[in-house]
């Protein structure tokens, strides 16, 4: 599916109304469809609202688990416990923050999730206009010709892609990689464009395929499905990047390496007890023991 996608913050907008059917088809790149959230329909049809975990619409085609079960809340206290080296994860902030406000959008995580985790959190080399919290420019990893120039067209692979290859080599190495929102996109895009052992997993949350850049999809298109091993997490009232467009990043994993977060809430990080331990369980299986 080809999203026409507002790069000045995280919002999805249309650039000009299609005609084309949804496609079930698996390639996100086929069809193009754009959207406005005038067309999108009720609020509470975008995504089923439930208490507590929700129910993976892929499990019965893809194997894909919402493992969200009540045994999963005492993995936090395994987290506590951790005592070998923390896991290092790189993380790409939305569209329009930067690293600083990520790293405090992450600090319930890193309470929660004690000594288990390191978060990294970089700033997008590109400034937006848009002003983000604090009244400071927020930053772009990939940007849009019809919004900032003709230049922005290009912001991910002459920009942000070597940026992030340089904190990889200097400040790595790394064991995985976390992306929200536009930065769930670019971590998605960086997966493919470096060497397949730079990351032992990934966290994608809130996210999309980044379907207008050409050579990003020509090489999701050549590796797919990945196998990398790869946390989805979704809200199931998020009505910024709706879910059905997170379901089309899902769709280039291999079904084994997939698994899916639905949490309560909206285009936000898990922040109930139990999404949040779902994530620490899936940490832990990436967890060195302390020698």
């Amino acid at each position: 599916m080809q999203v026409t996608y507002n790069n000045t913050t995280d919002q999805l907008t249309t650039s000009e109304r299609s005609n084309s059917a949804r496609s079930d088809s698996t390639n996100a790149g086929e069809v193009h469809k754009s959207w406005d959230k005038n067309d999108w329909g009720k609020k509470e049809d975008l995504g089923k609202k439930e208490d507590g975990c929700s129910t993976d619409r892929r499990k019965s085609t893809s194997g894909s688990t919402d493992r969200c079960n009540a045994e999963d809340v005492d993995t936090l206290s395994r987290a506590q416990a951790h005592r070998g080296s923390p896991l290092r994860l790189l993380c790409l902030h939305g569209g329009g923050g930067d690293g600083e406000g990520f790293d405090r959008q992450l600090s319930m995580f890193k309470a929660e999730l004690g000594p288990l985790v390191e978060f990294v959190c970089v700033t997008a080399p590109n400034h937006s206009d848009t002003v983000a919290d604090r009244g400071k420019a927020g930053f772009l990893w990939m940007g849009d010709a019809q919004k900032q120039g003709p230049h922005a067209a290009n912001w991910w692979q002459e920009e942000s892609l070597p940026f992030l290859e340089s904190v990889i080599a200097q400040q790595g190495p790394f064991d995985g990689v976390l992306g929200y929102s536009m930065g769930s996109a670019a971590a998605f895009a960086l997966l493919v464009a470096v060497p397949e052992s730079t990351f032992r997993f990934a966290v994608l949350c809130c996210g999309y395929v980044p379907s207008n850049d050409s050579l990003t999809m020509r090489q999701l298109e050549a590796q797919r499905p990945l196998r990398i091993p790869a946390l989805h997490c979704q809200g199931l009232t998020d009505f910024v990047i709706p879910n059905e467009f997170s379901d089309a990043m899902v769709d280039y994993f291999d079904a084994d390496a997939a698994e899916i977060v639905r949490h309560p809430g909206g285009h936000d990080v898990p922040r109930d007890a139990a999404h949040i331990a779902q994530f620490a369980s899936f940490l832990l299986k990436f967890a060195r023991s302390s020698q």
